[in-house]
């Protein structure tokens, strides 16, 4: 429950996280990992929610087309989720966060506002959702986000998750990155073999027609691999498979694909590295 630490939160702030459902700060699942510099664990006191809610506005937040009465990043997921952040022993300073989701724990995973997963859920077992993903722009050099994947290592060996999902974001309006995305996860065979369409809300129009158009050159495919955004580079590392058709996210002024990770396929380097 919210009843310490709460002087250093506005009223319009302690307002918007009781709206959000916010009274839980105990993580279902606890992460600790001493790094040298840093620390990796869940947040577990109410000054990490506030300050992971903040550093997420930062990335999500210039993306409104609503914007929040508070500068803070938060929806009706929040409430049932873990957050792994990465803070800065010397500073206390929350550098990056995921926000970790269980089958356990919701019925629906954020996913789901976007793709039918039906199918999916059917044969996947126990399911953790990564998203969210935020590093702060001075911390972006790469070693923020091997610390927050070291952490999501030891949830999901923790929670003992067979499948790992979430989305993989492509900013703006402009499909034409999204496409050239696909036609490189096609051409790498990283594409789904089960169903996960996007929901009519969220479809793009004329996608089909987008998706057969001409594909690029061979000679291409290597700048494309090289513009894709740095956490999509990681998921094709982990031998993620995304979705046949992205989605539209109109409140983000965003396009996603669903990506999902069956984690007894990851490769041996990642298991050594982060389990």
């Amino acid at each position: 429950m919210l009843t310490n630490e709460e002087h250093f939160m506005s009223g319009l702030e302690k307002d918007f996280l009781i709206e959000k459902g916010i009274t839980r700060v105990e993580p279902y699942h606890k992460v600790l990992i001493d790094k040298n510099d840093y620390i990796i664990k869940t947040a577990d006191t109410l000054e990490e929610l506030i300050k992971t809610f903040e550093i997420r506005y930062q990335v999500y937040g210039q993306h409104y087309t609503v914007k929040p009465p508070v500068s803070l990043d938060i929806d009706e997921y929040d409430k049932y989720a873990d957050h792994i952040i990465v803070v800065h022993k010397e500073t206390a300073e929350v550098l990056g966060t995921y926000r970790a989701l269980l089958t356990d724990n919701v019925e629906h995973f954020y996913t789901e506002r976007a793709f039918d997963l039906s199918e999916f859920k059917k044969t996947s077992g126990r399911i953790a959702e990564m998203g969210r993903a935020t590093v702060v722009p001075n911390a972006r050099s790469g070693a923020v986000i091997n610390l927050l994947w070291r952490g999501i290592g030891d949830y999901i060996k923790t929670v003992e998750a067979d499948y790992l999902i979430g989305c993989a974001t492509f900013w703006g309006n402009d499909p034409s990155d999204t496409l050239k995305a696909w036609h490189y996860f096609n051409f790498v065979d990283a594409l789904l073999k089960i169903e996960t369409s996007p929901h009519d809300s969220s479809k793009i129009d004329n996608w089909s027609g987008l998706a057969n158009t001409d594909k690029p050159l061979d000679e291409e495919f290597k700048g494309i691999k090289k513009n894709l955004p740095p956490l999509v580079k990681s998921y094709i590392k982990a031998g993620a498979k995304f979705g046949f058709e992205p989605s539209r996210d109109h409140k983000l002024s965003s396009f996603d694909f669903f990506a999902a990770c069956k984690l007894t396929n990851l490769p041996d380097n990642l298991v050594k590295k982060y389990l």
